[in-house]
């Protein structure tokens, strides 16, 4: 109804209804009036008829309703890229962000909008319903892989607390339970246990104990390795060594096991691929031992008082300071250049001790030759000898001498 007002005063006068009108126009010679449902043309210069129309007509639904989809699925194929260090945490990140990303998607297309739009493409028996089948079950599969495997790597969490809190012996508890859970995931899991999942989710978790590890030896970034007493450091690379040989034994116990049980999926991975990085750390790590080793046997050099050892620990101290000076980062061992200068104060640290090895033969010469019979203490051994022996006892100790600090202990029997 509506109002019309008259001589009488306002007036109720029903309205007729109308039936919808279904036309053709493109809306330059007839006007158009009310609501109107269109569609936009896919070719203006072909005329639109009652035989081409459903042909002409699906340009629309296509755009509406394939290309976002088609757009994620070209996007969520796309090979990952993260950075080479990144830990087990981020894996599981992934599928979580993937998982909701697919379940969003699953749920647009199973909604109404989609729904009238396929309703659309049926009517019109279009050709783009095999597209729209296609991608629907490609979304139906990845929102189905995205949530088994969220599921499989919830397990692990527990087990990955620990490699996040820095501390090398506190994850070696862990390492076993770590490695079964993943050994479920490769035998149960219907998506995730492809060989190259696998191996890219152990190499994480390897990214995670050497990262672990470096925090855990300059404390968050804080301290490097030159703030540390030599007995501290080397205490702390040993942990790293040792948690890399757990790790590795842990999985090898595992792949044994795996190989009695022939029906059970077995460990086919590559274990250069997996190991390769902390095997390149850890060996850094022994490299450093070595040096920080070293220079504490050298540094008993600054306490002696014996002439000529002056020379000895001036160049000693020059050694220390270059390397000292290094601009890298000694824990980096992707830094060959360190190799090279490890390499090299090897080789002067070498030079020093048969420096200190021929002082101690000056330093018995002139010691031993006021006296005839001479008793003298070396490593525990008791020597009495006449001195026509002299050349042999220093031949002795010389061979029995291999560092510097075994030469200053049997100096100071002298002192």
């Amino acid at each position: 109804e509506q109002v019309r007002l008259g001589p009488g005063g306002a007036q109720k006068v029903p309205i007729k209804p109308t039936k919808p009108k279904l036309f053709l126009t493109d809306g330059t010679e007839d006007p158009i009036h009310g609501i109107c449902v269109f569609f936009i043309r896919s070719n203006v210069n072909k005329a639109i008829t009652n035989v081409n129309i459903n042909n002409e007509n699906a340009f629309y639904p296509r755009s509406f309703s394939l290309r976002w989809p088609t757009r994620v699925l070209a996007e969520s194929e796309q090979m990952r890229k993260e950075a080479d260090n990144v830990g087990p945490r981020a894996e599981l990140d992934y599928w979580k962000k993937r998982m909701a990303k697919f379940n969003s998607l699953f749920d647009q297309i199973k909604g109404p909008e989609c729904k009238a739009v396929v309703g659309v493409l049926h009517a019109a028996k279009s050709k783009l319903l095999k597209n729209w089948r296609d991608i629907d079950s490609r979304i139906t599969d990845y929102a189905n892989e995205a949530k088994d495997n969220v599921k499989f790597l919830y397990t692990l969490e527990k087990f990955s607390e620990p490699l996040y809190k820095n501390n090398p012996v506190a994850m070696f508890d862990s390492i076993p339970g770590f490695i079964n859970a993943i050994r479920m995931i490769n035998s149960y899991s219907r998506y995730y246990n492809t060989s190259e999942r696998m191996t890219a989710l152990f190499v994480k978790i390897t990214n995670q104990m050497i990262t672990a590890c470096k925090n855990y030896i300059t404390e968050e970034g804080f301290k490097t390795v030159w703030d540390y007493p030599q007995e501290e450091l080397i205490s702390k690379l040993m942990d790293c060594v040792k948690l890399n040989e757990a790790y590795q034994q842990s999985f090898q116990r595992a792949k044994k096991k795996l190989e009695e049980n022939p029906e059970e999926r077995q460990f086919e991975f590559s274990e250069m691929y997996i190991f390769g990085k902390i095997n390149s750390f850890t060996g850094r790590c022994h490299k450093i031992i070595d040096m920080m080793s070293t220079i504490k046997s050298f540094l008993i050099l600054g306490e002696s008082k014996i002439e000529g050892i002056e020379q000895i620990w001036s160049r000693f101290q020059l050694i220390l300071t270059t390397i000292k000076k290094k601009p890298y980062d000694l824990l980096d061992y992707r830094k060959m250049e360190f190799d090279v200068d490890y390499e090299e104060f090897r080789r002067q640290i070498q030079e020093l001790q048969v420096n200190s090895q021929l002082l101690l033969i000056l330093f018995l010469f002139k010691k031993l030759q006021p006296s005839k019979y001479l008793i003298i203490y070396a490593d525990s051994d008791v020597y009495v000898i006449d001195i026509t022996q002299l050349y042999i006892f220093i031949d002795a100790c010389y061979n029995r001498v291999s560092s510097t600090q075994q030469a200053l202990q049997v100096m100071r029997k002298f002192e």
